[in-house]
C-alpha cells in the first residue's frame, strides 16, 4: 500500500506532455497511468481484495491502433504482491463523448506465472486529465 501511494504522489508532480489517467473497472480494480507521449504508457493499478487477495499490478503498455473514437493497446508486466505473474493485457478504448477524456475500456489480461495461464475479461471506465 505504501509503494501504491508513494508512486501516486511522484506521478502527480509530473509535468510535461504527460496524460494522467485513473480508471476502474468491474473487478474491482483501480489504476492511474502515465502516459509518456503518444504511444507508451506505464499503468499502476490495485485490487482491493474484495473478491480475492489484494494485488498490485505493474504494466507498460504500447497503442497499436488509434481512431478518433477508439484506440487499441497491447501491454507487459507484472501482477502480485510479490510480482510472481507476468501480464499481457490486451485492450481496447472507446470515446462515446466529442471530448476525449472519458473513455469505455475493454482488455482482456492473460496472467502467466506458477504453472498456470489466467485469462480476465474486464469492463471499466477511465478519465484521462487533458490539458
Amino acid at each position: 500500500m505504501r509503494v501504491l501511494l508513494l508512486t501516486l504522489l511522484c506521478l502527480v508532480g509530473i509535468e510535461s506532455y504527460s496524460q494522467l489517467s485513473v480508471s476502474a473497472n468491474v473487478s474491482q480494480d483501480f489504476s492511474i497511468d502515465y502516459k509518456f507521449n503518444d504511444k507508451y504508457r506505464v499503468e499502476l493499478g490495485f485490487n482491493d481484495g474484495k473478491f480475492e487477495d489484494s494485488t498490485i499490478k505493474a504494466t507498460f503498455k504500447a497503442e497499436l491502433l488509434k481512431k478518433d473514437d477508439f484506440g487499441g493497446y497491447i501491454g507487459a508486466g507484472f501482477v502480485g504482491t510479490d510480482f510472481d505473474l507476468a501480464s499481457i493485457p490486451i485492450g481496447m478504448d472507446f470515446y462515446p463523448f466529442e471530448k476525449k477524456s472519458f473513455s469505455i475500456v475493454l482488455e482482456l489480461d492473460n496472467q502467466i506465472g506458477n504453472s498456470n495461464v489466467y485469462v480476465y475479461g474486464n469492463v471499466g471506465i477511465r478519465y484521462r486529465f487533458l490539458k
